[in-house]
């Protein structure tokens, strides 16, 4: 018995039904296939600048070791050929994508040798090759979505960038792909075939269920549901920014990492275990009363995405599958920050029961009112990675990621956290347009200063609590208030 009917017959167990739809499986067309409602609005953005890479999603790996480059080529192309979606591109037929099956992918890696001149730092030249190549458009009516370019640093010192467009990838799968290329790369450099098991459906296949999906009594319910949760929702999140927003965005972003302190770390958790909430929902329940300081509004909508895989056969398959869920957070003047993180769980968990809904159909179905300068619903997120990463080991090669700022922003402010080092990392990407690099900064010392103070006590009124750093404070509370004549 495969998970997906052991959790089925789990469920029977417990007097739960578990509603029957179309069957998930291998299907016989040859294409051109329809796109999924993600897809769809992916290609409908790019249209808008399609010299833009702002869509891209790219992986950037520093390797160290004797690294064999037609190894490596031949790896990607056996992926290639595993994942169908890698051999799509996205032409339009009477005005509306479809996926198109491409005869002859073979992916050639390009090679670039480090150039230095004066005084020039290694790891400049390296993020701004990184960067430079992760910005890079595709043109996706034409040409492969995929391609790699590697960066030769010295002997046996490598920086790889491998940029693939987001309308065939999401974060789990970034987690396959790694896999996958550990995997054959080993077998491969050992003179040994792929190891790995035929995949059972293809991209294809999920997005041809999917649409069967969405004509069922299921899509109805949830639509319900959404329809009921963002009735009398604000369109616009107005956050205090240094510019006024223009008329016609740019897409240019910048991002801010910082890292928790180690005690904050562990109190997090702990604070998240004593009041049953998971730390995902306290980390959004201190998200949204920063955001309420920075705007003013109580109502706040941010988007968030979940892995879309609750089906066994999926959880291999390389594409895009990653759904946006919209938490609704209604902040009450005289809320304790415990009351609120609860609130934040039941809007949660209803989600989670809803997640099927994609968010473009949701968007089609409200129909907003549309401004190129705002994106619908909500313009700010929270994402808390925990999608299957394995950890980058070949033998013989020292595999460890760089980070990538591509300088586009999807939103006006979405904030990306993970665990590493036994600690919480985090970025925020933020819209040039709106916002400056200094108040970024300042506002992820808020953030921290704000998470603080939840831990310190959640029975605290969260009018009550604290986001301002000891400067700030003395600056309002004495050099202000200092009116001696």
């Amino acid at each position: 018995m495969n998970k997906q009917k052991l959790f089925e017959e789990l469920l029977k167990k417990k007097g739960i039904h578990v509603p029957k739809g179309p069957v998930l499986s291998r299907r016989e067309e040859k294409g051109p296939h329809p796109v999924s409602f993600a897809q769809r609005r992916i290609w409908f953005l790019q249209q808008f600048d399609k010299e833009s890479g702002a869509y891209n999603d790219p992986t950037a790996l520093r390797i160290i070791g004797p690294l064999d480059i037609s190894t490596l080529e031949k790896t990607f192309n056996e992926i290639i050929k595993r994942h169908d979606v890698f051999r799509m591109n996205f032409p339009s037929e009477n005005g509306q994508p479809v996926q198109s099956p491409l005869e002859n992918v073979n992916l050639k890696i390009e090679i670039e040798e480090l150039q230095i001149s004066g005084e020039r730092d290694i790891q400049d030249y390296i993020r701004e090759f990184v960067n430079r190549f992760s910005a890079e458009a595709f043109d996706i009516a034409k040409e492969p979505l995929i391609k790699a370019r590697l960066l030769k640093i010295a002997h046996e010192d490598y920086a790889l960038v491998v940029n693939i467009h987001h309308i065939i990838l999401d974060g789990w799968s970034k987690g396959i792909m790694l896999r996958e290329l550990m995997d054959l790369y080993h077998a491969f450099s050992e003179g040994k075939p792929s190891g790995l098991p035929e995949l059972p459906i293809r991209y294809s296949d999920y997005v041809y269920w999917l649409h069967e999906w969405m004509q069922g009594k299921l899509f109805e319910s949830q639509l319900n549901y959404w329809k009921n949760k963002l009735t009398g929702a604000p369109p616009v999140l107005e956050l205090a920014t240094d510019h006024p927003r223009p008329n016609i965005p740019s897409g240019k972003g910048s991002i801010q990492p910082f890292k928790l302190p180690q005690e904050l770390f562990q109190g997090i958790k702990n604070v998240a275990r004593e009041i049953d909430v998971t730390v995902f929902m306290l980390l959004v329940g201190a998200y949204n009363i920063l955001l309420q300081r920075y705007s003013g509004q109580n109502d706040i909508c941010l988007g968030t995405p979940i892995a879309g895989r609750h089906r066994v056969e999926l959880e291999n398959l390389i594409g895009l599958f990653v759904n946006t869920l919209v938490l609704r957070t209604k902040i009450e003047d005289d809320a304790t920050v415990e009351s609120l993180l609860k609130q934040v769980r039941t809007t949660a968990l209803e989600a989670y029961q809803n997640q099927d809904m994609p968010f473009e159909k949701l968007v089609e179905e409200l129909n907003p009112q549309r401004n190129l300068s705002i994106t619908p619903i909500f313009q700010v997120m929270f994402s808390l990675q925990n999608a299957p990463m394995p950890p980058a080991h070949i033998s013989g090669l020292t595999i460890t990621p760089i980070q990538i700022d591509t300088g586009f922003a999807q939103v006006d402010l979405s904030l990306t956290m993970w665990e590493e080092e036994n600690t919480y990392k985090g970025t925020f990407e933020y819209n040039l347009d709106l916002f400056d690099p200094q108040t970024i900064a300042r506002m992820v010392d808020h953030f921290l200063i704000l998470l603080e103070d939840i831990v310190a006590d959640v029975k605290k009124q969260v009018s009550q609590l604290n986001i301002l750093t000891k400067e700030e404070s003395e600056r309002i509370l004495v050099q202000w208030n200092d009116t001696d004549a």
